[in-house]
């Protein structure tokens, strides 16, 4: 049974209110670090992720926005939801998942929008869209190790046009990077493309687009999951809300299948996006998301053969701000995730507690 309850009722438009639900069943996608207390800051201070060291992950292990174009419709709120019912008003909320408080990533953010955080297995490289330069590009920084802050972020300018380029989505190895853009005026909507590289340190190829991605509607990237084999994208193709599809793919060096609509988790007045699939396919993070806020959610499932329908959100992050974007470590242990609870959407991390 799933539980309704809600968090300080609508907010104004003006300040772009995504009201998500909460209440579900703990999930454990296995031990996690202890949780560490946190010294309190000071009002002018904002935490980075410095000093934050997540275990190395495994070799093997693998690693959306809504743009900023073209927002679609959302529907008018002229009455509040109906209360649940007191036998479901009783059933205690667990959260989905837990995590320490969130850190601002060191060096990388701005005073400007930057969001869509995704990185590669090893979690030495980080792309993000940013809008430090006015438009929307994608932004790249490095590190030597897990425990070092980021370079300063350089734009990756074979990916990144004058028209609008975001989304971006790295693969586990470092060697293909996907991007949600509108490269021409004469370009129906956003579309998926498609740059790759020989080797990590190497430039980006010229893009591509992803034929078999595309729609004549808005169409949003995401890291693959499951081994390569899958990409949870978004996409308006069936309706004017953005609602996440999932594309398989025979191997990793196949075209993708038509992508599929992911119906067990779908709201009719709620756009579900910035979906991330974990490598085992078995845990998928994504965003429900309404009036420009969003939440974070979790769904599990027991097999890749099984749909994903239960779902819980992440009480341990949401807040009343927009939260969006979410990219798990290949261990499990570190979240990465763009919020504007301080006022300018930027990009943060949180570890996994018990």
């Amino acid at each position: 049974m799933r539980t309704w309850c809600r968090r300080g009722g609508w907010r104004p438009v003006a300040l772009a209110a995504w009201v998500g639900a909460c209440g579900g069943q703990e999930v454990n996608l296995g031990k996690a670090p202890a949780r560490a207390t946190a010294a309190p800051q000071p009002p002018q201070t904002r935490p980075t992720d410095a000093g934050v060291s997540p275990p190395s992950p495994s070799p093997d292990a693998t690693t959306t926005d809504l743009p900023d174009a073209s927002p679609p419709p959302q529907p008018t709120r002229d009455a509040e939801p109906v209360a649940p019912a007191a036998s479901e008003a009783a059933v205690p909320e667990e959260p989905g998942l837990l995590f320490d408080e969130p850190r601002l990533v060191a060096v990388i953010n701005s005073d400007f929008k930057d969001d869509n955080p995704t990185l590669t297995g090893d979690m030495l490289e980080i792309y993000f869209s940013s809008r430090r330069e006015d438009d929307a590009d994608v932004w790249f920084a490095s590190r030597s190790s897990v425990t070092d802050e980021f370079s300063e972020p350089q734009r990756v300018d074979v990916v990144s046009t004058e028209q609008f380029d975001s989304s971006p989505a790295v693969e586990s190895g470092g060697l293909v990077l996907w991007v949600g853009s509108r490269r021409s005026e004469e370009q129906l909507g956003v579309d998926i493309f498609q740059s790759t590289r020989a080797a990590l340190g190497d430039p980006w190829g010229e893009p591509v687009p992803v034929l078999e991605l595309n729609s004549t509607a808005d169409d949003i990237p995401r890291p693959t999951g499951q081994r390569g084999m899958v990409m949870p994208l978004a996409s308006r193709r069936d309706q004017q809300m953005y609602q996440t599809y999932l594309a398989e793919r025979a191997t990793p060096s196949d075209p993708f299948g038509q992508p599929v609509l992911l119906a067990g988790l779908t709201r009719a007045d709620s756009n579900t996006v910035d979906a991330f699939l974990t490598d085992d396919g078995l845990t998928l993070l994504y965003v429900h998301a309404q009036d420009g806020i969003g939440d974070l959610y979790v769904s599990e499932r027991q097999s890749a053969a099984d749909a994903f329908v239960d779902e819980q959100p992440l009480t341990s992050l949401n807040t009343a701000a927009d939260e969006r974007d979410p990219w798990l470590s290949p261990d499990g242990s570190m979240l990465y995730f763009a919020s504007d609870r301080e006022g300018v959407l930027n990009i943060y991390v949180a570890r996994r507690t018990e």
